[in-house]
């Protein structure tokens, strides 16, 4: 009786099992002899993973992640700064990782070395997409444009107000590099420290206009034209309507500045039957 109880406790053994191999083992009969017993266990796939008839399944690995962000940033690695803090670690199939530069989160401009979230994806061989993340530090020589001083907002930058350096920046930024002459005649729009990198989106042209300087303006309406001479009462650029002062009174007006520096303003011809035409400012 217990030798047909300890064969029945193994065939379910047998039939439990996740690999197909072959159990031998030996069994004690009735009357305390040792009995081989051989079993063939049916073969069973193993269903914790979904990949298990391509390949055994694995986390994603560091290397195979910088790997592929070297390759989207297009830098050698002397030339590159680059750091993993996190990463995903899901456990997928054979394949390869992928990191599209649109995946990245917009770098910080006063902290470049904070590290930014970068979304990218795993293709399977099979040709499946799974997405994966890295938080990830990039980092890269950058040419910038500085200042040498503390400079108002308004003032118009001159050669000896500016340097051109070489400095650590984020891998993700995608302007262009920077030179000089990009900046040497513009104006600041705010006020910026000295040693402070200064971007393109910082400056505007020098204005045509000048506060308080006289403008020579033309009127025009219908088909009379007048010309007379009016004080800026602000800067003014190109295609800018700025308020002006005729001298001697206190009558204002706007009018649109011109790229060569004079105003023009069109009035509009007012129809009434008992004062016939008029213009006025």
């Amino acid at each position: 009786m217990r030798f047909i109880v300890s064969l029945a406790l193994l065939l379910r053994l047998a039939d439990a099992a996740d690999t197909a191999s072959v159990l031998i083992g030996r069994v004690a009969s009735q009357n305390g002899a040792s009995l081989p017993v051989t079993i063939q266990r049916a073969t069973v796939q193993n269903m914790a993973s979904p990949f298990a008839a391509s390949r055994e399944a694995d986390a994603v690995v560091e290397s195979e992640i910088e790997g592929a962000m070297q390759a989207a940033l297009g830098q050698s690695k002397s030339m590159l700064q680059l750091e993993i803090t996190a990463h995903s670690r899901d456990v997928l199939p054979a394949g390869d990782a992928e990191f599209p530069l649109s995946g990245a989160s917009k770098p910080s401009s006063l902290h470049p070395e904070t590290p930014v979230l970068w979304r990218g994806y795993w293709r399977a061989q099979d040709g499946r997409r799974m997405p994966i993340w890295a938080r990830v530090r990039a980092l890269c020589l950058r040419s910038v444009v500085r200042l040498r001083a503390d400079v108002p907002a308004g003032t118009p930058l001159t050669r000896s107000l500016l340097e051109q350096v070489n400095i650590l920046d984020s891998a993700f930024r995608t302007d262009p590099p920077e030179v000089l002459t990009d900046y040497e005649g513009k104006v600041l729009k705010r006020f910026a420290k000295a040693g402070s990198p200064i971007s393109l989106s910082q400056i505007m042209d020098p204005p045509v206009v000048l506060r308080n300087s006289m403008v020579p303006v033309d009127v025009i309406s219908g088909t009379l034209h007048l010309r007379l001479q009016a004080r800026a009462e602000a800067n003014g650029q190109a295609g800018e309507s700025i308020r002006l002062l005729i001298p001697g009174g206190r009558r204002q007006f706007r009018a649109t500045i011109q790229p060569d520096g004079s105003g023009i303003l069109n009035v509009a011809v007012s129809q009434s039957s008992s004062r016939g035409d008029r213009n006025e400012l």
